[in-house]
């Protein structure tokens, strides 16, 4: 099955609703800083290093993407939770595409960050460094 998602659980006390604050980039690391939508510990996800692709998306303009998957999970699935992953993902086809298969003996990795008001995508070769702040 293409692009099944499956909930991820970043660490075991980064979990639940959360809202994306902040996406900053520079030519080491992209940061994403995320606030909890019912208060409590506030959360960073570090992708330190290459990523070979994101894309920041209005909720809005991904409604598809919300029905399919409200269809196959059900809302309960997402409305009350942020981190996701992409299993057998169409995106990391298209890098692999567009890149002549150079990351194709790679593991890459689809991780999927869904706020109140946006999706954010990350195609990574690694997992991510997480903390709480």
């Amino acid at each position: 099955m293409k692009n099944e998602i499956v909930r991820w659980l970043p660490s075991e006390s980064v979990c639940g609703k959360y809202e994306l604050d902040r996406i900053s980039l520079d030519s080491e690391e992209l940061v994403l800083d995320f606030t909890k939508s019912n208060g409590g510990d506030n959360c960073k996800i570090i992708f330190d290093g290459v990523v070979l692709s994101f894309r920041n998306t209005d909720e809005g303009v991904r409604l598809r993407f919300l029905d399919v998957l409200s269809e196959n999970k059900g809302d309960e699935f997402y409305s009350n939770w942020t981190f996701f992953k992409c299993l057998n993902s169409t995106y990391i086809d298209w890098v692999n595409a567009e890149s002549y298969e150079k990351y194709a003996d790679y593991r890459i990795e689809h991780y999927i960050f869904l706020g109140t008001n946006s999706m954010l995508e990350v195609i990574s070769t690694f997992d991510p460094l997480i903390s709480k702040f």
